[in-house]
């Protein structure tokens, strides 16, 4: 199983857009067309397709932020693919990436407290959740990107 992050160009976009999630997922993310407007308009945003043997099956976006941060914003994996590894592998690759960036210092996610598959997964990867606000629906983790 070949995992690697891909840019997204002219030949690839159409079927970066047409990946799917379980119906019940698709209120907790966003659509990858949307997101890829969104990373042409954000400055320090960038996004790669999660691909799977050369074919997109996922979807990743992330921001550089000013503070040595980055900042997951978007991980998608289409629904027929999940389950298989491939959301834990393009964050293995996505944190050696920004480990050959000096300053680069930390991995941070957000994500809804309603979303218990998003804290399963980023918590059995590794993120620590960071102070509870009780009052917000959102919730942060992050971990130390090892250099």
């Amino acid at each position: 199983m070949d995992v690697t992050l891909s840019h997204i160009d002219k030949n690839n976009y159409q079927a970066v857009c047409q990946l799917e999630l379980a119906k019940y997922q698709e209120e907790l993310v966003v659509s990858n067309t949307w997101s890829l407007i969104e990373s042409f308009y954000h400055e320090n945003t960038q996004a790669r397709a999660l691909c799977l043997d050369g074919k997109p099956v996922g979807f990743i976006m992330w921001e550089i932020g000013s503070d040595s941060v980055v900042i997951l914003r978007r991980i998608m994996v289409d629904y027929a693919h999940q389950r298989h590894g491939i959301g834990r592998r393009a964050i293995d690759l996505l944190l050696a990436e920004m480990a050959n960036l000096p300053a680069v210092k930390k991995l941070q996610v957000e994500y809804p407290r309603s979303n218990r598959t998003a804290k399963a997964f980023f918590s059995a990867l590794g993120f620590e959740l960071e102070e509870e606000k009780s009052e917000s629906d959102i919730l942060s983790a992050s971990m130390t990107i090892e250099k």
